[in-house]
């Protein structure tokens, strides 16, 4: 039934996401609406030396850089619901 096929498809989805999040080579953080980290992938977490519970559910721009300029980048995700950050 239509039900349960979109339910498969979700699933599938969401193991492709996953298997993207955990593989890709740049650091990803996925953030809720406060900026508080919901989730960071290994590649993230080996950029700022830090294990994955360290980072989940803390502001993502202790994490980032100095904080005067962190902040401003809260500020503008929180603003637009986006932020691309380049790490260096």
């Amino acid at each position: 039934d239509e039900i349960h096929r979109a339910d498969v498809e979700r699933r599938a989805n969401e193991e492709t996401f996953r298997a993207v999040f955990e593989q890709c080579a740049d650091g990803v953080m996925i953030t809720d609406d406060d900026g508080r980290v919901l989730d960071i992938n290994p590649s993230g977490c080996a950029i700022f030396g830090r294990r994955r519970d360290e980072v989940v559910g803390t502001p993502f721009w202790r994490h980032i850089g100095d904080v005067p300029r962190s902040r401003a980048y809260s500020e503008a995700l929180l603003r637009t619901g986006r932020l691309t950050v380049e790490v260096r």
